[in-house]
């Protein structure tokens, strides 16, 4: 292989790390709104045709709200796996699939709002909220994906760099939401818990030795020379993964049930209901990077020559698509939240600051200025697309990004630093506060990683060039 062949081989504007992130959210999405239709189920059947007309509807509408998130959340996967494999059809008629999912999620949740006679602000907020990725996909990536074959991308190193950063961000992510955890679990007194404490602390461990697994794959990817040792320790990483997954989910369940008094069968069934959306959500990281990595393999024994190195962009662009993703999110949720007026902190009881309480997660912090917040979502989604796209004004936009952001969540977030102990008990069987604890603390990694990543020099020819398919 030449010089030439491996620059014509280049990352594709990160498409490869585009579908790794695609399938991540895709599969967590798919485990909460398949979690939460298990909930009404659940407590359908405790009911047991107790309901009136009105509880009725609501159940009605809800599941058919839940049921075409679910269908959105496995299009959203089914792309990324689109656009990391190829398959029978061009990635380009798999991103068609999931914008119709999209609008048809679309369809139902406005036709829900106006049936429950929701204002026409909350409507529009939603539908801010709904389709501000679904847009911003079709407008960035859109050219990228059209240009290629139904065998997806080949970027000369396998993916490999843009994966690695990925696996250090969320490695980094998930040390931090461990400790609190174990923390909180080791700050709970003993009488009458010490099997819910060795249960969690079981638990806890496993998930901090496969979190250590995942982080010394993505050093290996940052700094080796010869792919091998990397897509080994990517596939030990997912092999141990997998059951460890499991095996945690398991001690969750102990420790929930030996946590909880005397209860009916219904409450004994919402547990069991949880434990197995939360087990399953532990399980898609793992199950995808163990399939990336194997197929790395499998590809480079057919084509008989090795992946190099390092690809020239360095996996930079799969940085700029992680923060694009969460930042037109963010960008949405916080404008969505000014509008309807309810921008506050997580816990408030405003109405309606759910909303702004997702633009905090993803994020851009809920206690400051709601205009702040969304010119720090700005900055982000900026910096974002300059990864993408290599521009000359990448360092610069990365740079602002980073000092911005990270300044702004440490101020933020340092009543919740001071009470880490409260915070990390509270994890306990409350899905809420175990998913504000993992996005805060992508919010305070994410910043310092961008920082990180963007001092590493590119070859001359890599800026401000339109990626090559």
């Amino acid at each position: 292989m030449n010089e030439n062949d491996v620059g014509e081989r280049v990352s594709s504007g990160g498409l490869s790390g585009l579908g790794l992130i695609m399938q991540l959210i895709g599969g967590v999405m798919s485990a909460i709104a398949g979690g939460y239709l298990a909930f009404i189920a659940v407590a359908l059947l405790g009911r047991r045709g107790e309901m009136d007309d009105s509880q009725a509807q609501f159940v009605l509408w809800s599941s058919l709200v839940l049921l075409t998130s679910l269908n959105r959340s496995v299009a959203h996967s089914r792309l990324g796996a689109h656009l990391l494999y190829g398959g029978g059809r061009p990635p380009a008629a798999a991103q068609q699939t999931y914008l119709t999912a999209v609008a048809v999620q679309l369809g139902v949740v406005v036709t829900a709002l106006v049936m429950n006679e929701a204002g026409i602000r909350w409507i529009g907020a939603v539908v801010l909220v709904l389709t501000s990725w679904p847009i911003a996909l079709w407008l960035v990536a859109r050219p990228m994906v059209e240009r290629l074959g139904a065998d997806g991308p080949t970027p000369a190193d396998g993916g490999l760099d843009g994966a690695s950063i990925l696996m250090l961000v969320l490695s980094a992510a998930g040390i931090g939401v461990n400790a609190l955890i174990l923390i909180g679990v080791l700050k709970m007194p003993d009488e009458g818990a010490s099997g819910l404490k060795l249960a969690m602390v079981f638990a806890i461990g496993l998930l901090s030795i496969r979190t250590t697994m995942q982080l010394r794959a993505g050093l290996r990817g940052a700094r080796r020379a010869d792919p091998a040792p990397t897509l080994a320790a990517a596939a030990r990483y997912g092999n141990f993964g997998v059951p460890a997954g499991l095996l945690a989910g398991g001690g969750f369940a102990i420790a929930l049930v030996d946590g909880m008094p005397d209860v009916p069968a219904a409450a004994t069934m919402m547990v069991v209901t949880l434990v197995a959306m939360l087990t399953w959500m532990l399980l898609v990281w793992p199950t995808v990077i163990r399939r990336f990595a194997r197929d790395r393999e499998l590809r480079a024994l057919a084509m008989r020559e090795p992946l190099c190195g390092h690809a020239p962009d360095r996996g930079l662009p799969t940085l700029g698509w992680l923060l694009l993703a969460l930042g037109v999110y963010s960008l949405a949720t916080n404008l969505a939240a000014a509008a309807l007026g309810v921008y506050g902190a997580p816990g408030s009881r405003t109405g309606g600051a759910e909303i702004a309480q997702l633009g905090a997660a993803f994020g851009t912090p809920g206690e400051m200025s709601k205009w702040l917040g969304v010119v720090i979502a700005a900055l982000q989604v900026w910096a974002g697309y300059a990864l993408i796209q290599l521009a000359p004004t990448y360092r610069v936009a990365a740079t602002v990004y980073g000092v911005a952001a990270g300044a702004a969540a440490l101020y933020t977030y340092r009543p919740l630093v001071d009470g880490l102990d409260d915070q990390g008990a509270a994890a306990i069987g409350d899905l809420s506060a175990l998913v504000g604890l993992a996005m805060v603390s992508i919010a305070l990694v994410l910043p310092v990683a961008t920082l990180l990543f963007v001092r590493r020099p590119l070859p001359a020819s890599q800026t401000g060039v339109e990626p090559v398919p």
